[in-house]
Formats: structure tokens, C-alpha cells, sequence
């Protein structure tokens, strides 16, 4: 169901609603519709991802680290291929979780060198996720263990 009814919808039985029910319902009612509003006027109207209930897998929707794999000037894999694509400044680093635990969508590194450092797990937006467990797996990459996929040799 396209998101836009269901505003409308909401809207126009707030004021009954108001009426018979306690108000501060009403309050969180609105408010929540205010939320669905500004997200779907921020994603262009799209409900995002590819009806199956996993996000968006089909490119619907850009996020973060869609924009970086699609722009990395230089592109890496391990011998698992977990692939690491580099941002346009050279800084850092990016690779998708394929775990996908507590809301990460991809791990950051800081380019030290001869080695990839994680900084962290990021969300759809690039954010670091605060507070967010780390195993000792992929904290530092060695660059003489990745193979090269696409752009300048590291």
C-alpha cells in the first residue's frame, strides 16, 4: 500500500479521534504521520526495496555505500571475496557486512599504510553505529593480502 493513502487517511480521522480517544494517542498518531510523510517526501515517494521485505538489493533506492561501490576509483577482494572499495579521497576503505548484525549495512577502514584499520560498522547513510560490538574478525587488513579488482594498484 502506497504510503501517501494512509496519510491521508490518518489525517482525516485524527479530528473524531480526538473526540472519543485520549489526546496524547492523538498526539503520537500525528506525529507518526508526520514521520511517514517526511520519509516519503524524502525517498521521492518510493517505498524502497524490492518487495521482499530485505531493503533494497534491486538499486531502487541509493544508499551510502551504493554510491561508494558504484563511484570507488579503486576496488580490492580477499581471498573469501569480500570485496574493498575505496572512497574518492583515498582515506578510507568500505566493504558491505554480509552479516548485517545490529543495523550494519558496512564496515569502514582508515587507509594506515600498508593496512586497512576498522573504524567501525556503518548504516545506509555512512554513519558509525556508536556502541556497536566489533569482533576481532577483519580489524586490520593487510594491503599485501588483497587482490586487485579495478582501478590503480595499491
Amino acid at each position: 500500500m502506497a504510503a501517501r493513502p494512509v496519510i491521508q487517511a490518518m489525517a482525516s480521522i485524527l479530528p473524531e479521534l480526538a473526540k472519543n480517544v485520549n489526546p496524547n494517542l492523538v498526539k503520537n498518531i500525528a506525529t507518526a504521520a508526520g514521520t511517514i510523510a517526511a520519509t516519503v517526501a524524502l525517498s521521492g515517494g518510493k517505498s524502497g526495496g524490492n518487495k521482499s521485505g530485505n531493503g533494497s538489493d534491486d538499486g531502487e533506492d541509493d544508499d551510502f555505500l551504493d554510491r561508494i561501490m558504484k563511484e570507488a576509483p579503486c576496488i580490492y577482494r580477499s581471498e573469501d571475496n569480500r570485496k574493498y572499495y575505496q572512497s574518492k579521497d583515498g582515506n578510507k576503505w568500505y566493504s558491505k557486512d554480509l552479516a548485517g548484525h545490529g543495523g550494519s549495512k558496512g564496515k569502514v577502514y582508515k587507509n594506515k599504510g600498508q593496512t586497512l584499520e576498522l573504524e567501525g560498522s556503518i548504516d545506509e547513510k555512512g554513519r558509525l553505529i556508536d556502541g556497536k560490538h566489533e569482533s576481532g574478525k577483519f580489524q586490520t587488513i593487510r594491503k599485501k593480502d588483497l587482490i586487485h579488482v579495478k582501478g590503480k594498484e595499491i
